[in-house]
């Protein structure tokens, strides 16, 4: 398997004087099926999460001066057993709730078969990687990678993601998204008291058990969901060419003040789902124009292996 991807990460200033941050979002299971053609995937057909083992390279992208330096923090989530424990129930929930609603597996998209998350939006905005045949170079916007929709209310459709807002399950739930992690703690038949906000009973909404139940026997909603998810190819198939629930920073670094031009981080990443955060800082002197900082950071990542969360 094809395990290299190169990411150009533009819409920097032109200029070593500007202070500034930029914020990157990877989906290594989505780039990863565009480089070999084939659908990678987020969890295994159990909702297991994988683990994408990576190593990142950062290039500096400006020349020595003491005034300027650039730093990156890549966060992930943690490998624990809240993050898989609500993989696993996110995926059983949502193979009952097309159960109960008389949908059968062969009526749903071909690449349905397993849980795909979003990190913290309905329509997230990914990193995309680079390819080149030496003739010209492709920056795919790549495929309709589907995330994963459920539908448990009336004309309700949400999005599972990894964070993001946290839903109130004590009432109708009203929102495009929902964080699995915390809705597998408010889905708890007796969770302990420091474990959710709400208390010590189940939330009277808990998305995950209405799931589990649909009144219908064959739900419209979750019908309309069948003809809209899942059947788009997980690759550019028309061309050839601060707690258990919270982020985990990786990885930390700085590349600048005459440091070494690269920086190497060994990563994991589960459900193959990252985000870096890239920061510029200057003082007063440093550099502009064309000998400061280029508007884009070279950015490698060489994917060493894959493995389920242990958690």
């Amino acid at each position: 398997m094809e395990g290299n991807l190169y990411y150009d990460l533009s819409g920097w200033t032109s200029d070593s004087s500007v202070t500034e941050q930029r914020n990157y979002y990877f989906n290594l299971a989505r780039d990863l099926s565009l480089a070999n053609r084939k659908e990678l995937t987020q969890c295994t057909t159990k909702g297991v999460p994988l683990v994408y083992h990576c190593r990142v390279t950062i290039v500096r992208p400006f020349m020595d001066n003491e005034r300027v330096i650039l730093t990156g923090k890549g966060h992930t989530a943690q490998q624990n057993w809240v993050t898989r424990n609500a993989a696993v129930k996110t995926h059983f929930a949502r193979e009952a709730m097309y159960k109960n609603a008389g949908v059968k597996k062969s009526e749903r998209g071909r690449y349905d078969k397993t849980l795909k998350l979003n990190y913290n939006q309905e329509s997230q905005t990914w990193a995309l990687p680079e390819f080149s045949d030496q003739s010209a170079i492709y920056n795919l916007t790549g495929s309709d990678w589907d995330p994963s929709k459920i539908a448990i209310d009336d004309d309700a459709s949400l999005v599972p993601t990894l964070f993001g807002p946290i839903v109130d399950e004590e009432s109708l739930v009203n929102s495009t998204t929902f964080n699995i992690q915390n809705a597998y703690l408010a889905s708890r038949r007796k969770p302990q008291v420091d474990d959710m906000s709400v208390g010590e009973d189940v939330a009277a909404s808990s998305i995950l058990r209405q799931m589990f139940t649909v009144d219908d026997e064959r739900d419209d909603e979750i019908q309309a969901l069948t003809q809209v998810v899942g059947d788009s190819t997980p690759y550019d198939s028309d061309s050839v060419q601060g707690t258990f629930t919270s982020e985990s920073v990786a990885a930390y670094g700085a590349v600048g003040t005459y440091a070494a031009p690269t920086i190497t981080f060994d990563v994991d990443v589960p459900f193959g789902l990252m985000f870096w955060e890239m920061r510029k800082g200057t003082t007063d002197g440093a550099a502009s124009g064309a000998n400061g900082m280029k508007n884009h950071v070279p950015f490698h990542v060489e994917v060493l292996g894959i493995s389920e969360m242990q958690g």
